[in-house]
Parts: structure tokens; sequence; C-alpha cells
């Protein structure tokens, strides 16, 4: 595995335990949302936060959380949690006895439910013995000897067995060890697999021996105050629960989120969008549960101006406490990266033209650098001056005036970039780094929500700061940024299973990513002025599958951001909705940040893939009739 997988992965809360992660929580507006006393489902892509914001509603977690605001959720948190985190190994194993017992359809399910149904209560039995411990309970041992004797009972566990939590916790994982034991022998064939027959407990259901499980501790810990208090009622926790088999998704979307029991909640992590047709069929297309009378959403990525501002303020606060742990409490972000202003960029590439110094500095006012961009911009590009003119504006002498105003603040970004990225006679520069992505709140939107990102993008810039001169250079800004977004770009094209064939042809999460973002790029560069670009896309019903699952990759992997989300569990899969690139890859194609007109993604793949040479060589029959545009 690559070091930039390693190395983004490292800050993954799943391998941090409830009080390393609430040594760095800060709460946003997503958790507050999460503390409500419903069943949830929180969406984002991979590393939005949502496995931090579910173990931060652990008792554990909450009882070493040091923040102003802890003892409150404290009190308000309704109910008491169980953290229950999917393992990737449960569908991988369904695979796996898929193809042993291809002819029993039957066997992989039975054993496929009997290890999460053991999973399930071996996280109850960890949230029951973390309360007991935080309860500080005189008798607290006396009332765990009589809870393990009730479970051991009521889940029928194996005799004789120490009435202990940790007893009941090795039992289980002692059943899942001869669950694996049995699998390896029918594999290489030591056991018959011929009429098997299996103990009750792997026919099971999880959701009636929870029940039980959480009854008994109520009826033997409700004289205890610190248990009662959240009048013992419990919220199970399925963190990723998009790499769960796709039988234990139907069952929590189909049946549990409609469950009448009022003392069992479900707060489950998910991608940003839920493909109900691909998973369940056609046929369970009028079961998709109801939002906001089964569940409510919770969205953890940038998507409109309101989460917008909301992210921003939390990347203020982790921000400074990063500078406040690792450099000083007296310095603010500000004071590290200065504001955007997008002219800057020019001052610092071509102070001779545009003057830093310059005191004219009204926008569009005769001889300020916003002036000049037009009016040169203008003699160097024919498209560009017609625009202008066919808009009532002199190109020789744009100077202010309401009209002039509205017309020119518009395309300024576009304008600065095409400027800068075409040279006299429509020659385009190759790519470099570039000084147009620097300070605040540039830097953090280009994190697009996704608080890992945010990490990991000002750990670079850490080594950099200097007390006593903080303000880092723009241009040494720029250069880090690009490399960021280089890396981020590395990592969203290495990541396992990100590539699909076509016959002799290879496309890999990268080489999609690269076709979107050249063509954006062409649109700002182009032959044409164009002031409202393209810089979205939309997936028609023409795209072939292989490609759509490669885009719903990219979308849970956070690197393209899904917009206007009406929808949250979709009939119609990804088709006809609004995607861009993440903001994290606008750096490294040379793009601004806009959101502009949409294309469908067919036409993308039409002029930057099958028009490349090596496509046409193949004499367009590459995809094997599964691309055909």
């Amino acid at each position: 595995m690559d070091n930039n997988y390693l190395r983004y992965e490292s800050f993954n809360a799943r391998y941090l335990s409830f009080e390393e992660v609430a040594s760095t929580f800060i709460p946003n507006k997503e958790y507050n949302e999460l503390l409500s006393n419903s069943h949830s489902v929180l969406m984002g892509p991979r590393g939005c936060g949502k496995t931090t914001l579910l173990k931060m509603l652990y008792p554990q977690a909450l009882y070493a959380w040091n923040h102003k605001d802890a003892s409150t959720v404290m009190e308000q948190i309704p109910f008491w949690s169980v953290y229950i985190p999917t393992d990737s190994q449960w569908s991988s194993q369904l695979e796996y006895l898929n193809k042993i017992f291809e002819s029993k359809p039957d066997i992989p399910l039975v054993i496929s439910n009997a290890l999460v149904c053991i999973n399930v209560l071996t996280s109850l039995c960890n949230s029951f013995k973390d309360l007991i411990i935080l309860s500080k309970d005189n008798n607290a041992f006396d009332k765990e000897t009589e809870l393990s004797i009730e479970l051991i009972n009521l889940w029928e566990l194996e005799k004789p067995l120490s009435p202990s939590l940790y007893s009941i916790i090795q039992a289980l994982n002692k059943r899942v060890n001869e669950i694996n034991i049995s699998v390896k022998k029918w594999r290489y064939s030591y056991q018959s697999s011929k009429n098997i027959v299996f103990p009750n407990y792997f026919y099971d259901d999880f959701l009636p021996l929870v029940t039980m499980g959480c009854c008994a501790f109520q009826e033997i810990f409700k004289n205890i105050s610190f248990v009662n208090q959240k009048k013992f009622k419990w919220a199970l926790c399925f963190d990723e629960l998009e790499i769960a088999p796709e039988w234990l998704q139907k069952k929590i979307y189909t049946e549990y989120l409609r469950s009448t029991n009022q003392s069992l909640l479900f707060k489950i992590t998910s991608t940003p969008l839920i493909d109900w047709e691909k998973i369940y069929g056609k046929e369970l297309a009028n079961t998709i549960p109801s939002k906001g009378n089964d569940y409510t959403v919770i969205r953890t990525w940038v998507y409109n101006s309101e989460t917008r501002e909301n992210w921003k303020s939390f990347c203020e606060k982790l921000f400074s406490d990063i500078l406040i742990k690792n450099i000083s409490a007296n310095l603010k972000p500000l004071d590290i990266f200065g504001l955007y202003e997008i002219m800057n960029a020019l001052e610092s590439s071509e102070p001779q033209t545009f003057n830093p110094k310059n005191t004219i500095t009204k926008d569009f006012a005769k001889d300020s650098n916003s002036w000049k961009l037009f009016v040169y911009l203008a003699r160097k590009d024919k498209s560009f001056k017609e625009y202008l003119e066919s808009n009532g504006v002199n190109p020789e002498n744009p100077d202010y005036n309401y009209k002039v105003n509205e017309v020119l603040r518009k395309i300024k970004p576009i304008a600065v970039f095409r400027y800068y990225f075409i040279k006299t006679g429509k020659k385009l520069r190759t790519r470099k780094t570039v000084p147009f992505y620097f300070g605040l709140p540039y830097l953090y939107e280009l994190t697009d929500g996704n608080p890992r990102a945010a990490i990991n993008l000002i750990t670079e810039f850490i080594p950099k700061i200097d007390k006593s001169k903080p303000l880092i250079p723009l241009k040494e800004q720029a250069n880090i940024i690009f490399n960021f977004s280089k890396l981020r770009l590395e990592y969203f094209n290495n990541y396992p299973n990100a590539l699909v064939d076509f016959g002799k042809l290879s496309i890999s999460l990268g080489d999609l990513l690269e076709a979107i973002g050249s063509y954006f790029s062409k649109e700002i560069t182009g032959k044409d002025f164009k002031p409202e670009p393209i810089t979205c896309f939309k997936i028609d019903k023409d795209t072939p599958k292989k490609i759509v699952d490669l885009v719903y990759l990219a979308l849970n992997l956070g690197a393209i951001q899904y917009l206007d989300p009406n929808e949250e569990i979709s009939k119609d899969s990804l088709f006809n909705k609004k995607f861009r690139l993440s903001y994290v890859l606008h750096p490294y194609f040379n793009l601004p940040k806009r959101v502009n007109r949409s294309v469908s993604l067919t036409k993308i793949l039409n002029t930057e893939i099958l028009n490349r040479k090596e496509a046409m060589d193949y004499n367009n029959s590459l995809f094997q009739n599964e691309l055909d545009f």
C-alpha cells in the first residue's frame, strides 16, 4: 500500500480509542443534530468525520471530553449509545461463502447472520461494561454478576460460563472462531458440507436479543441514578453501514427504521447517496423509508451556502486549535495565511504588469490592476474583447460604472485564470504550480467539509511557520497546496478497486478525474471565452455501468461532490444528479472555485478518453458494446 494512502488514513478515527477521539474533538452543527431523539442517517464521503461523530456519542468519549460543552451534552443526550463498527470482512466473507456453497445460497446467509449478530451482542456487552465502570457504584460487581447470569440464559450461551461480561464477550468470540474453523474445513473438504445442522444461535435476529439484554440491564440497574438518567433508551450506532452485507442494510432500512420499539434508536453512517435500486432491486422501489417520518438525514459535506459557512466556522476552530497545540496560543489562522484576493496572484506572478503597490485599489477604476486585467486580456483574446463589446463595455477603457461593474465582477475570476493560462497566439502555459491557491477562507473551502483532509492540509504548513514572521508567502502557500492536491489525486487513483476494464483499455479513477478536470480546464482556457464555463457534470443513462460504479466510488471517497442533494435514498441511482470535482483537486487542474453549468459525463468521456489515440486505434470497439456513446 502506498505511503500517501497510509498518510491519509493515519487520521482515521476508526483506529483511535474513544478517549483519543475526545481529546481533539470540536463539536459542529451535525453533532448537535445527531443528539436528537430519533433515528438518524449520517451521510457523507470518507474522511468527513462520521466515525468521530458516532464515537462521540459513546459514554467513555463524553466523560473523557474536556470541552466547555461537555457537561451540557452529557445532560442533554437522551440515550446511551452502543458503538458497532462494521467489519469489512462481513461482505468479503459472504462473497467467499457464496463461492463455497454456490448450490446452497441460504447457507452463506445463515453464517453471515450469525457473525453479524455476535458482533452486535459483543458491542452491547462492551457498552454495559463501560457504563458499570463509569457509574462507580459500590454494588457494581454484584449487579454485573446478576446481569451476566441473565444474559447467559437469555442468549442461550454455552454453560458452564463464569457470570461476568468479560466471560460473555470471550464466549461470543469463541463462537466466531468456531465458525471460521468450520468454514476452513468445508473449504478444504476436511468436513462434508452436506446435511449441515447449525446451532440455534445461527438463526438469531440480533434485535430481539439486544432488546432482551437492554431490558435485563434496566431491571437490574434501575435504582442506579447514573445509569437511569437516560431513561434506559439506547442508540445502536452502526458505523460504515455501506460496507456491510446487503441483507443487513436492507433489514435495517426496511424494517428497523420503522420499528415501533420506543427504547431503541438507530444511528447509521452511510455514503452521500444510497442507491436503493442497486442494492435491493426494482421490486422494492416502493419500500424506501420516509425521511422525516422514519428517520432524519444529517449531511456532512458542503453543498450550499449555509453548509459552506458552517464549515468555515468549524475550520477556524480546528486550525486555531492545531496552532495553539503546535505553535503558539497567540497566533490566529489569519496571521499565518492572510486573506484571499485573486488579484494578488497576478500581482505576485507579474509585478511589472500588475503593480502590487498600485494606489488605485477600487475595482475596475481606470489604471487599477483589475482595470488593466480586462484591457490586456481583451488585447490578446479576441473572443473576450467581443464579449465585452456585446455587453456595452469598452475593451480599451472598462472604466467603473454600475453596468460595467455588474458585468465585470461576475467574470473577474474567469478573466484572471484565462489571462494567466493563455499567451498571445493562444498557446497555453504548461502545468506548473501557480499562485492562485492561498489565503483564507480559500484554505477552508479547499477541503469541502472533510476534517481528515483539513487536518492533513494544515499539518503540511506547521513546519513552515515562523513565529517571528508568521505570514507564509503566497507562492509558498500555493506550492504546498498544489502538492497536496496532487497527492490527493494519487490517493484517489491508488485506492483499492479503483480500476475498471473495457477490453484492452483500463480506466482508473485517476483517469476519470483527469478527464473531468481536463474538460473543465479547457472550458476556461479554450478557443472562445465563456462567462459561465461548464464546471459540473451529470450522469446520463448512456453512461456504462462500470463508469457509474467508478463515479460512485469517487463520491464515497470525496473526489467529487453531490450538489443540491434533494434525494438521499434514490431509486434513480446517480443518474440526472449534479456533481462537481472536489475543490481539493482544483489546484492540480488549474480551476477556479466556481459552480456553473453542467454537461453529461458521456460527452466528457467522448472528448477526453475515447478521442485518445490509443482508444481510436482499437477501432472504437474497445468497450465491447458496453460503452456505446
